[in-house]
């Protein structure tokens, strides 16, 4: 890659952040929920700044997965029937679904595989956060937004015309890297800094792949890394547990972290039961 070539994808990197308006929502609302005294009307109010997403959110409120006798037209009574603890995730899911709703053309990857991959990775680091005693929101939104790096790639080289498609045969980092001088997990970082996703946040995307470079190491940091890995080889359809030929590393952190066998064909079942009801939600749609 030559110099005119770098200069013209960090160009296109810089300015990329404007095509997601959604996403700083999603950072305000992390932030937000951590609030001790927080108000379901700053809930309310910052969801209301994005028409599209508070549109979103109230079709899914009024889909059989939350059971409502009555269908609502109102965000506030879409929050009410969602609930306090699982507007995060609703949240992620309906931002998610827009960010990730376009195939992947130059990686071969189409949209629906590529967003349930996001929701799959987000639910298995949920599933995953209670053995480990770790961030439950924090792995939820990371499993979600690991591979956003992939998208702002895909796009850059749609803008730049540049004809190159991903040959799997090649390490998926390595062919980025040639191409626009960025991996995924670095371009994602990048982007969600500019999106004022905290520092912390945005280091466990930039070290997905390589937990060990980051200059803090984190159980939330080995864990994303971990799962990223299982759903490599299971795929988000997550067949049975059986069949899915771990890595070392992989069955390292179980042993490491005193996961056993039947335990994580619990984490994975619910991961596969929790996908099966969000993807019936969305079709009701």
């Amino acid at each position: 890659m030559n110099t005119e070539q770098r200069q013209k994808v960090r160009m296109a990197l810089e300015t990329i952040e404007n095509l997601y308006p959604s996403l700083p929502v999603l950072s305000k609302l992390t932030s937000l929920l951590k609030e001790i005294n927080i108000d379901q009307s700053d809930i309310t109010n910052l969801i209301k700044t994005d028409a599209s997403l508070t549109s979103d959110i109230i079709r899914i409120s009024n889909t059989p997965y939350y059971g409502s006798a009555s269908r609502c037209s109102d965000i506030n009574s879409a929050l009410l029937i969602i609930g306090q603890d699982k507007v995060l995730k609703v949240v992620s899911l309906c931002i998610s679904r827009n960010l990730f709703n376009q195939g992947l053309v130059h990686y071969g990857i189409p949209a629906d595989d590529y967003w349930c991959n996001s929701i799959a990775s987000g639910l298995l680091m949920e599933a995953l956060s209670f053995p480990l005693g770790i961030d439950r929101d924090k792995a939820y939104t990371a499993g979600i937004l690991h591979s956003v790096g992939m998208t702002i790639i895909n796009s850059i080289m749609q803008d730049l015309r540049i004809e190159m498609f991903w040959d799997t045969s090649v390490p998926q980092t390595e062919w980025e890297e040639q191409i626009t001088g960025y991996n995924y997990a670095i371009a994602g970082a990048e982007v969600l800094g500019r999106w004022k996703f905290p520092s912390d946040f945005t280091d466990l995307i930039r070290y997905q792949a390589q937990p060990g470079l980051s200059p803090r190491p984190s159980l939330l940091l080995d864990c994303l890394h971990f799962a990223i890995n299982v759903l490599n080889r299971a795929g988000w359809k997550l067949q049975l547990y059986e069949s899915v030929d771990l890595c070392e590393t992989c069955r390292q952190f179980l042993e490491e972290h005193r996961i056993d066998e039947e335990q994580m064909k619990g984490i994975l079942n619910q991961t596969h039961h929790q996908m099966t009801k969000i993807l019936s939600a969305f079709s009701d749609q």
